[in-house]
């Protein structure tokens, strides 16, 4: 990373696709645990890498503290007040991290950092920083937020889930993008702080979570139909069709729904849980397209509209749950194409 400090425009872009890189390891379970410059690069190409995990941890495999026998893992500068005082943490302390990684390259200097490691363990852990927007005056009010929530002694006071930080910085690089453009005819080169939210806001993780809401939704909302079809259908099947669709429907939509509390409240723990219930998803919303696409072929000559619901919203599940939902996890979450 440069040593002076670049433009707005360009820390914020380099912030996006560091915290890109971040929700990415913490959905994997994984804490950095010694984010530093040096540990940050960027190639010619522009893209963000984080390097040296030597001392990251798997959550799942060591779900309480960060350090062991007392010993404090990371660079003093750049470490987490819990970090500091030996106390449990989690993703939240790579958040720490990433606040004064972005405050230092966009105002030239680290906010904690002294002449001596104790002189810098007693600011982390006493000493709110100056407002970035006072030491950088060019730097977007917003991204002033950002950092000052990411810099939050408690950690219960920053980010619930990096992929929060990451839709802030997503909105707040859209709307620069965009005053950029219209500012162009103007001759202005840079808008400093955009009010707006608009289109921008519209991330792949708020995509992720809309879908899995919207398919939940679409599952419930078909109760009533499959309860009235059953009575069209000889018996036993019509018990058997009610039965095997409300089987289906209420584990998937539970599923689902678990995977969306887990991503927002408990992030380092999304990819276990996403592989965990892939399956189930994949084998329960199978059998609820396959049992709605039979019915619609029992009743079809006798109820044609109701069949004719049957076979779209079979139709709409599958392309749901096999196309578009591995897609919008990929984009939110990278990797391979999982169903959370």
């Amino acid at each position: 990373m440069k040593s002076s400090p670049p433009a707005p425009a360009q820390v914020v872009d380099i912030a996006t696709q560091l915290a890109r890189a971040l929700a990415t390891a913490h959905a994997q379970g994984v804490v950095h645990r010694d984010l530093k410059p040096e540990n940050v690069v960027r190639t010619p190409a522009g893209v963000v890498k984080i390097l040296d995990f030597g001392i990251a941890r798997i959550e799942n495999l060591d779900p309480v503290r960060l350090t062991e026998d007392g010993a404090v893992l990371g660079t003093p500068a750049y470490m987490a007040p819990e970090q500091l005082r030996g106390q449990p943490g989690d993703f939240r302390t790579d958040l720490f991290a990433f606040g004064l990684l972005i405050y230092e390259m966009a105002g030239g200097s680290n906010p904690f950092e002294a002449g001596t490691r104790t002189a810098t363990n007693a600011r982390t852990l006493e000493v709110d920083p100056v407002p970035l927007s006072k030491v950088c005056p060019n730097s977007p009010p917003r991204l002033d937020h950002i950092v000052a929530t990411c810099l939050r002694k408690h950690p219960a006071e920053r980010y619930t889930a990096t992929y929060e930080l990451v839709a802030d910085l997503e909105r707040l690089q859209a709307d620069l993008s965009a005053d950029v453009v219209r500012a162009a005819g103007t001759g202005r080169r840079e808008v400093l702080d955009p009010p707006r939210g608009g289109a921008g806001a519209l991330t792949p993780c708020w995509w992720w979570a809309c879908h899995q809401l919207t398919v939940s939704a679409l599952y419930v909302l078909m109760m009533y139909p499959a309860w009235r079809v059953r009575s069209w259908l000889p018996q036993p099947w019509g018990t058997i069709f009610l039965l095997t669709v409300l089987a289906c429907a209420a584990t998937a939509t539970s599923l689902r729904l678990h995977l969306w509390f887990t991503a927002r409240f408990y992030p380092a723990e999304l990819s276990t849980e996403r592989a965990r219930g892939l399956p189930w998803t994949r084998w329960s919303d199978g059998g609820f397209i396959a049992s709605l696409l039979l019915a619609a072929l029992a009743i079809a000559s006798a109820h044609q509209l109701v069949a004719m619901l049957l076979v779209t919203v079979s139709v709409a599940a599958a392309v749901a749950s096999f196309m578009i939902e591995p897609t919008t996890a990929r984009a939110a979450f990278g990797g391979t194409s999982r169903s959370g």
